[in-house]
């Protein structure tokens, strides 16, 4: 057997067109022959057909696509007659590692509000497929998804004031890659009012200051003389 299409050097999760042809002990093609022939490989990931078939010594060419990085072997053997055999070699290169980052809000940002919005975006390598894409606070996940870019609400109503948290997002592709973004450091500020969230730290200057405003305030309405 002869194989043509097959590189010295393909690329993982890409699938290659290979023809097979049958020839003879002088090395023209073997028009009489007419076999089945079992394709195995040393590469258990191999997506592949599982038999060749061969008209007038040609096989129609067949779709293979590795998985497993590194030297791989892939065998035709005739299925009537064991000693029609042959072995063909090729260096399967990995599919580069997916990236992933946080785009909103930016390392360092003060957020505000109850509900923040974050978001991320990510690519995955040639050859492969985007899993999923999470975001995460503090190692937590917060949501997911199977596209980009994606974006997530994160209830902070519960976290104090000037409390720092950390926000990432993660990628996985369709080889099992997984790839985790920078860190992306946040800083809870009060809300627009000058108080804190449900849940906020009560003993916060802000809000001791707001409750020392609303407490003159109300006194002031008391001892306002009657008209």
């Amino acid at each position: 057997y002869v194989q043509s299409g097959l590189a010295a050097n393909v690329p993982a999760a890409i699938a290659q067109a290979v023809t097979f042809t049958a020839h003879d002990a002088f090395g023209n093609v073997a028009t009489g022959y007419g076999g089945t022939a079992n394709l195995t490989s040393t590469d258990a990931e191999l997506e592949a057909p599982a038999t060749v078939t061969f008209t007038a010594g040609v096989a129609a060419a067949a779709e293979l696509a590795f998985h497993t990085p590194g030297v791989q072997m892939v065998t035709l053997t005739d299925q009537t007659t064991a000693s029609v055999t042959a072995t063909f070699d090729t260096n399967v290169m990995a599919v580069p590692a997916p990236t992933v980052e946080i785009t909103f809000p930016a390392d360092g940002d003060e957020v505000g509000g109850d509900m923040v919005e974050i978001s991320a975006t990510g690519a995955v390598g040639a050859g492969a497929t985007l899993v999923s894409i999470e975001i995460l606070v503090d190692g937590v996940v917060i949501g997911e998804d199977t596209a980009v870019p994606f974006s997530a609400i994160w209830d902070a109503s519960g976290e104090p004031i000037g409390s720092a948290h950390v926000l990432t997002a993660r990628i996985t592709d369709s080889e099992g890659n997984v790839a985790t973004s920078a860190e992306v450091t946040v800083t809870i500020m009060a809300n627009e009012d000058g108080c804190c969230s449900a849940g906020g730290d009560p003993t916060s200057p802000v809000t001791l200051a707001g409750m020392v405003l609303l407490a003159v305030l109300v006194r002031r309405r008391r001892r306002r003389p009657l008209e």
